[in-house]
């Protein structure tokens, strides 16, 4: 058994090696056609270490957080009782605060207000049922605190400003308490740490100095 144990080491290692022997001979004739000065090739590397830089941040931010999230009881508790519910909704999402406030505004005659409003609509779902965790954090919070008929105020997310309309709920069976406790509270935090990483690129962008220039957007054709 151990001399098979030592030939299969063996075999791994040979064959490892001939991996890095291929790809050093593929490398150096890659520079001898200096590929890798090309432009294409230094503009892939710049994507790959933007994405790279932005994982490395992100990931650094949410360790960090891990140390200032706690679940208590409540916590918990609420979690269970969204679980036990399912909740209809319409979300429709403007660019524009005032238009999001417009509609925020008309609950007797929501309908109306939204299609006088269609224009100015960045994007709308049509009514659907949401159970707990289907939605950002952001976004479940207002809607598991409404009642069926109510439309929340405007809510921020993503540089976007969301109106949500209750429109029906439900019950549904769901396991005890302390067999879910567990998966309730891994939700928890990653939902409060995912709550604090929105809060900090909003706050990031406020601060950001970066200029947009609106008549070359306009002249971009994304066709």
């Amino acid at each position: 058994m151990k001399k098979y144990s030592s030939y299969s080491s063996l075999k791994q290692k040979d064959q490892v090696l001939e991996e890095l022997i291929t790809k050093e001979v593929l490398l150096q004739e890659a520079q001898r056609l200096n590929l890798d000065k090309q432009k294409s090739f230094m503009k892939e590397i710049e994507g790959y270490w933007e994405q790279a830089l932005m994982k490395s941040l992100i990931n650094r931010k949410l360790k960090e957080f891990s140390g200032l999230v706690q679940v208590s009881d409540q916590d918990i508790l609420e979690g269970y009782s969204r679980l036990k519910r399912r909740v209809s909704a319409e979300l429709i999402i403007f660019n524009d605060q005032s238009d999001a406030v417009k509609l925020s505004k008309a609950t007797a005659g929501f309908d109306q207000a939204k299609q006088s409003l269609g224009t100015r609509i960045a994007w709308e779902s049509p009514e659907d049922w949401y159970d707990y965790n289907e939605l950002p954090q952001k976004l479940e919070n207002v809607l598991f605190s409404m009642n069926p008929g109510q439309v929340s105020l405007p809510i921020e997310y993503n540089n976007s400003w969301v109106v949500i309309r209750a429109v029906n709920e439900e019950t549904q069976p769901v396991a005890a308490l302390e067999e879910l406790k567990p998966r309730i509270i891994k939700d928890v935090i990653r939902k409060k740490k995912e709550l604090l990483l929105d809060n900090w690129i909003s706050g990031l962008r406020k601060k950001a100095n970066v200029k947009v220039y609106p008549e070359i957007l306009d002249a971009v054709d994304l066709k």
